[in-house]
């Protein structure tokens, strides 16, 4: 793979990209039952023999996930997004309504989040604690 570097050989750059939709969002997802939040999508791999096709394109992937988010606070330090927010990122009162969310592969998009808190996991906890009863 090839890019090209603007400036000299001794100059760096930098790049400042601003989401231009919301990205704070938790996954609302039962860590004891991941299949009913989450599904796994596979579109087949493109042809990347034909004119603009890219791996790493904006769209056309390989595989998706398609998962319940909810919208939760998450904060910006130096400029990046701050750490995740501490799982359950919220109660069910307190994040945004549930919505639905693709999932693109990470190096198909300029901006990406590596790891997601959940928003609120209470039913997996009293699903938990009624086995050891």
């Amino acid at each position: 793979v090839y890019t090209h570097h603007f400036g000299s050989d001794t100059m760096s750059n930098d790049y400042y990209l601003r989401p231009q939709t919301a990205w704070q969002f938790a996954l609302d997802a039962n860590p004891n039952i991941v299949k009913d939040s989450i599904t796994f999508k596979s579109a087949g791999l493109p042809d990347y023999s034909k004119a603009g096709m890219a791996p790493f394109n904006h769209s056309g992937w390989p595989t998706t996930l398609s998962a319940k988010v909810r919208r939760v606070e998450w904060g910006i330090e130096k400029n990046s997004a701050a750490r995740p927010p501490t799982s359950p990122a919220c109660k069910s009162t307190t994040c945004g309504s549930p919505q639905e969310a693709t999932l693109a592969p990470f190096g198909g998009t300029e901006l990406r989040i590596s790891e997601f808190p959940l928003a609120d996991f209470a039913h997996a906890a009293a699903e938990e604690s009624s086995q050891f009863v």
